[in-house]
């Protein structure tokens, strides 16, 4: 009997130096790293035109460079089996897959049932901290085979516009997502649009950005803590935002007067404390800045005497929970807690489960892959999706003491 013949052939050099170069300068957050380590090398196998049936890195290898453990490199790259990206041949070792040469076809524009969607991140360096953007690729991961995603992660350290086009321009995506990015975005994306590259932004829409933006409804999500906050019995109910005049600073505390108003309480700009933009990081809670942010809170706290809290945002949440050990405060006992976003740290601050107010990532990321294979075909977006939150009931509110 005549061996089976593996397409696999042994001619094929195995230069797998590189591909554990690119995995080694790429961080991997706590959470999600399945999902960037997937990404990564999807992007890697695309643009570096690798021929399927050469030899690729072995688990072990990987999980060397990537410091991530053993099970999490074998569900990423058993997902990409799945996906024809890679193939296991046990006693052989693994190999590029077939998908790789469709993956290549995303260069030509005659070819689009590949769309490469290229992601700008200019806080790369902080992803080991990072909540959002791993919540965001798992909506489009979910989705990416059926609209035929696949995601690049452009990242730096620092909110060069320069240095973001020139890669931009060498790389060619058929789509770029700008998240977060400084004060700049207008300028990035009349760049972007001079390349003839469609942008989509995600999470913040500036009146100077005419590109298609996905958003959370951050005056919904206002109103959704506040209502659960009323009908636990709350009406001296303090706000916590940071000193910024930004959309999602705006929304979130018009929303949060209006309720206040509605409840005919009487009370307004008392309840709201500002917290200074230029905090530092409340990580670093002995720096003079967080220890005059912490006491500043304190001193709220007595004045003003919330019987609940809504915190604007999840650092907040951090200053929050310095100041009420401080006071002595039991939560929810003496003082009920909401706060935005799915930070995990939240619920070790406080040390219980917060309820808090969900940014609807997995929804913005499936919306993100829709926009970006409909934008490759030259289709024209909506302005706006604007998505509600999600309500996630913690152990963190009760009755207000008589």
């Amino acid at each position: 009997m005549s061996e089976k013949k593996s397409f696999l052939s042994p001619s094929k050099a195995a230069d797998t130096a590189e591909i554990l170069e690119v995995l080694r300068l790429t961080p991997f957050p706590a959470k999600g790293a399945v999902n960037i380590l997937q990404a990564g090398i999807r992007t890697y196998l695309q643009n570096a035109q690798v021929e399927p049936g050469t030899a690729f890195p072995t688990d072990p290898e990987v999980a060397e460079v990537t410091q991530l453990s053993r099970s999490t490199v074998w569900r990423a790259l058993s997902q990409l089996q799945r996906e024809g990206w890679l193939i296991r041949e046990p006693g052989r070792g693994t190999f590029v897959g077939p998908s790789a040469e469709l993956g290549h076809a995303s260069a030509n524009p005659l070819r689009r049932d590949v769309t490469r969607l290229a992601i700008l991140i200019n806080n790369i360096a902080d992803l080991s901290r990072d909540w959002f953007i791993p919540g965001l690729l798992g909506g489009i991961e979910s989705v990416a085979d059926r609209f035929g995603v696949r995601c690049e992660l452009v990242g730096q350290r620092e909110c060069d516009v320069e240095t973001f086009v020139r890669r931009l321009s060498r790389s060619r995506p058929d789509v770029v997502s700008i998240l977060s990015f400084g004060d700049r975005p207008g300028l990035l994306t009349r760049e972007l649009s001079a390349l003839s590259i469609p942008v989509v932004r995600v999470g913040r829409q500036y009146v100077w950005n005419d590109a298609p933006c996905i958003m959370a409804n951050n005056g919904q999500g206002a109103e959704l803590a506040l209502e659960h906050l009323q009908q636990a019995g709350h009406h001296r109910i303090g706000l916590l935002m940071r000193d910024q005049g930004l959309p999602w600073v705006v929304e979130r505390l018009r929303a949060f007067m209006s309720g206040l108003q509605t409840d005919r309480t009487g009370l307004g700009n008392e309840m709201v404390h500002w917290i200074a933009a230029d905090d530092s990081d409340p990580g670093h809670v002995e720096t003079p800045a967080v220890r005059d942010e912490i006491e500043r809170l304190k001193a709220y706290l007595l004045r003003a005497k919330p019987t609940a809290i809504l915190c604007g945002s999840s650092p907040l949440s951090r200053l929050l929970s310095l100041a009420v050990a401080e006071l002595g405060l039991v939560i929810p006992d003496d003082l009920s807690v909401v706060s935005f976003d799915q930070n995990p740290l939240v619920d070790a601050w406080f040390g219980r489960s917060i309820t808090s107010i969900q940014l609807p990532l997995e929804e913005m990321g499936r919306t993100l892959a829709d926009w970006s294979t409909r934008a490759a075909r030259g289709e024209t977006l909506p302005e706006s999706a604007i998505l509600d939150f999600n309500f996630h009931d913690g152990h963190s509110v009760s009755k207000p003491k008589p």
